[in-house]
């Protein structure tokens, strides 16, 4: 990474997407000309601070602890709640995170490679989420009756670069590594020559399937 790329300096340039974003919410919203253009006790760039800080705790906790740090002088009684919370994120739609990483990565060029090739890595892994009625994120226990709920996601990540470029997140029941590489190759935003890796899960990439 270019040494003038500082974490202090990463951090700026990610809030100013953040601020960005804030500004024309359109595309990433499920009512766009709607959502987020009136002042809430949640704005958008804290909801995405927010989320991308959570960590175990309930969402009340998750919003009391955010809330400390970020405005330790604020009253309590004009935090959001946790339902404001739930309202404010249903609004954004599921290009959303796609979207920001996308916006963030264009303000650092993928410019490295290897014998003129850049070096994308391919893999995917399961995510565990809180138990829902969704059938196809729900996985049985092979020795007693239950289960659990899984997304599995199968990323794209730049190994000269260390950093990811792309993502694809399926219901853990109807999980497809092959088309969801497929879908990133055809995606790729790197328009320079392209190495892909992947292991032996990915057995059958159909060349035909590509649209380059």
């Amino acid at each position: 990474m270019d040494v003038l790329l500082t974490p202090s300096r990463i951090r700026r340039l990610f809030l100013r997407t953040i601020d960005a974003m804030e500004k024309h919410p359109d595309d990433f919203v499920l009512h766009p000309g709607r959502d987020f253009t009136r002042h809430r006790r949640l704005p958008l760039k804290d909801l995405i601070l927010l989320m991308m800080s959570m960590e175990t705790s309930s969402i009340g906790g998750e919003i009391h602890r955010f809330f400390s740090l970020r405005y330790p002088k604020q009253p309590l009684a004009s935090r959001p709640s946790p339902s404001a919370f739930i309202h404010q994120r249903a609004k954004l739609n599921d290009h959303f995170f796609l979207t920001l990483l996308n916006r963030f990565n264009e303000r650092f060029p993928l410019s490295k490679t290897k014998f003129g090739l850049h070096l994308l890595a391919c893999d995917g892994t399961d995510l565990n989420i809180p138990a829902d009625e969704d059938p196809d994120t729900f996985i049985s226990y092979n020795s007693k009756d239950g289960g659990y709920h899984q997304f599995h996601t199968v990323a794209f990540f730049d190994l000269l670069e260390k950093r990811y470029t792309d993502a694809v997140v399926q219901p853990r029941a109807l999980m497809n590594e092959n088309d969801a590489c497929v879908t990133l190759v055809n995606r790729n935003p790197i328009s320079g020559p392209c190495l892909f890796i992947a292991d032996r899960g990915f057995d059958v990439f159909i060349p035909w399937r590509l649209s380059l």
